[in-house]
């Protein structure tokens, strides 16, 4: 009777220790299934803010290269209307001289 009785007790120690091993290692599973989600969810959201960001710079530069455009055709109206209303300027007293790639007029 002892001997069985002291069998069983080291059966059940056994599954005991086998038992805590297997929910250790389901436990570490939930745990790296976790840092997986956490790495690729933080890998996804730095790609879509880097995206975002770039698409949302570029709209911004063409907005303001496109404000640049429309205030210097403006600005070249301005002086082909004032250039139209001095058309009456002395052409005796201006000198001008031309380089390779603009025109100098002084008057």
């Amino acid at each position: 009777m002892y001997r069985n009785d002291n069998t069983i007790r080291k059966i059940n120690q056994n599954f005991r220790k086998k038992q805590n091993k297997i929910i250790k290692i389901k436990r570490q599973n939930q745990i790296n299934k976790l840092k997986t989600f956490c790495l690729t969810f933080f890998a996804f959201s730095l790609t879509f803010c880097g995206i975002f960001c770039f698409l949302f710079g570029q709209a911004k530069l063409n907005e303001l290269t496109y404000k640049m455009n429309k205030n210097e055709e403006n600005f070249k109206e301005e002086i082909v209307q004032q250039s139209v209303k001095n058309s009456t300027v002395n052409v005796e007293k201006t000198e001008s001289y031309a380089t390779e790639d603009k025109v100098i007029i002084y008057q």
